[in-house]
């Protein structure tokens, strides 16, 4: 069975995905369907991948609602044939099991246009009970809510002492900030190492890494993995960095 992990009464899955349990929605990240460096047959082959993936979730953690938090598109321009399909293609099937809710991201120009009869609104940010989630690349308004965003395609780089490495994405979770970022959903976009990034989103500009949390996604044995606060990895992993 998949281990999972748990944070604030939100479930972290090996699927990328995190599940508000009470309001029974689960939240994901990242998609870029239609990456312009892949070729045609590769990309769709990785869209039809995460579609399983969001259908397998549904299923085994009874979801009823699914918010896709930014970039479900991978290209800056104008919506091609490509993107406008395959995206198409995947809310055709989703809104047949779930409630769907889109935060735009920095990726996301034109996506109104591809969703529009699919009546989905799509929204800056949305509030799940004590919750609020967003995309991540502009600063958000908000009270003692923990705000859960992606944006950042986190992931940790492990290395033993012989110097072989290993990079797995993560969820990294500042527990003083009350911020969650989830990693990219598309397996594809691994991102850089949460060691030493500089983060893109003004919303983390000023957090405590060291003591931000990371739970790394196994993809193999489908298991999220507590490796503790950064500062701990570093003195065990990075000593001679």
């Amino acid at each position: 069975m998949a281990k999972t992990e748990k944070v604030n009464g939100i479930l972290l899955t090996s699927y990328a995905m995190a599940i508000i349990n009470k309001e029974k929605t689960g939240v994901i990240a990242d998609l870029h369907i239609g990456m312009e460096e892949l070729n045609l047959l590769t990309s769709r082959f990785q869209t039809a991948d995460m579609l399983r993936r969001v259908l397998y979730c549904i299923e085994k953690y009874e979801i009823d609602n699914i918010i896709i938090a930014g970039d479900i598109k991978h290209g800056f321009g104008k919506n091609v044939v490509q993107e406008w399909d395959e995206i198409r293609q995947f809310f055709e099937v989703l809104k047949e099991r779930v409630k769907i809710k889109v935060v735009k991201g920095n990726h996301d120009f034109y996506i109104q246009n591809i969703l529009r009869d699919f009546n989905i609104e799509v929204k800056d940010y949305y509030r799940v009970d004590n919750y609020i989630i967003a995309h991540g690349d502009k600063n958000v308004l908000r009270g003692n809510e923990l705000l859960i965003i992606g944006n950042e395609h986190p992931s940790i780089v492990l290395k033993d002492e012989v110097g072989a490495r290993v990079k797995l994405r993560c969820y990294v979770f500042f527990e003083k900030e009350k911020i969650l970022v989830l990693p990219s959903f598309n397996y594809l976009t691994r991102g850089s190492n949460v060691i030493n990034n500089e983060w893109l989103s003004p919303i983390l500009k000023n957090v405590d890494l060291d003591n931000a949390k990371i739970y790394a996604i196994e993809e193999e044995s489908e298991e999220v993995l507590y490796f503790g606060p950064v500062k701990i990895i570093k003195s065990v992993m990075y000593k001679s960095s």
